[in-house]
């Protein structure tokens, strides 16, 4: 893959794909960053012991493309494994690196969205965090939920379709401009993280990292420039019986104190 003229001093900074199971979104997620990505770069695949063995078969095929420079396969599907990866290899990552969960599918931005990250770090030394912007078209309409699924009760579905996400009123018109803005209204499943201001506060979920790295001095946003899908988003379609309160329990594992 052609690099980026001006990109090429940057040096390879690392992209960690964490996946469990559903290997139609690993697909599509490897295929744009392989797609859409010009900046040196290596990526880590984390496999949170999926037990769809088509999940093996996609890596596979990205090994083969020359995409993917290591495939953890972790022992048990337990968030906690996966930020204690992040943690052991901190000595080897690059100044600031990125996390993608597989359910995240970059869109083509013209200019490589890796760059124009890496250049929002470059230019503050305080960002420690950096989302990139929801695509809201995929955001299903709470009436059209209720047709697909109208024995499912209002909490569940309106966790189902993300009712009451900030990001659904994630306005880039609000950014007056800006390349990065203010509230974060975390994006964890696409994000750049300076990895000395990680190393400072700790881990934790995004909403976590965002409050810790505030009350430590730093900044976090939006960028603007930066787009994505987040597949999950089509739950209703796909996974009607999807079950948020326990992803969010399962997440939560990692605000729990030890």
């Amino acid at each position: 893959m052609e690099l980026q003229q001006s990109d090429v001093g940057l040096g390879p900074i690392q992209i960690v794909v964490a996946v469990r199971n559903r290997p139609i979104y690993l697909w599509n997620c490897l295929d744009a960053i392989y797609r859409f990505t010009q900046t040196p770069h290596d990526v880590l695949l984390v496999d949170m012991a999926s037990d769809d063995p088509m999940v093996a078969r996609v890596s596979a095929s990205f090994e083969r493309r020359g995409l993917l420079s290591d495939v953890k396969v972790m022992s048990r599907n337990d968030p906690r494994l996966l930020e204690a990866f992040v943690f052991e290899r901190m000595a080897d990552l690059s100044p600031y690196f990125v996390y993608i969960e597989a359910d995240a599918v970059l869109l083509d931005s013209g200019r490589c969205w890796l760059s124009q990250m890496a250049d929002a770090m470059d230019r503050d030394a305080q960002l420690a965090m950096l989302g990139s912007a929801i695509d809201q078209r995929d955001f299903v309409d709470l009436e059209r939920a209720r047709a697909l699924s109208p024995d499912l009760d209002e909490p569940s579905l309106r966790a189902l379709i993300k009712a009451d996400s900030p990001e659904r009123l994630q306005s880039l018109e609000s950014a007056e401009g800006k390349d990065i803005f203010y509230p974060h209204n975390p994006a964890g499943r696409l994000m750049m993280l300076r990895t000395e201001a990680l190393r400072q506060v700790g881990g934790g979920t995004d909403g976590h990292l965002d409050h810790k790295f505030r009350q430590a001095g730093f900044s976090t946003g939006i960028m603007t420039g930066v787009r994505h899908r987040h597949m999950s988003l089509l739950h209703i379609f796909d996974e009607p019986l999807y079950d948020y309160g326990v992803r969010n329990s399962y997440m939560n594992t990692l605000d729990d104190p030890e």
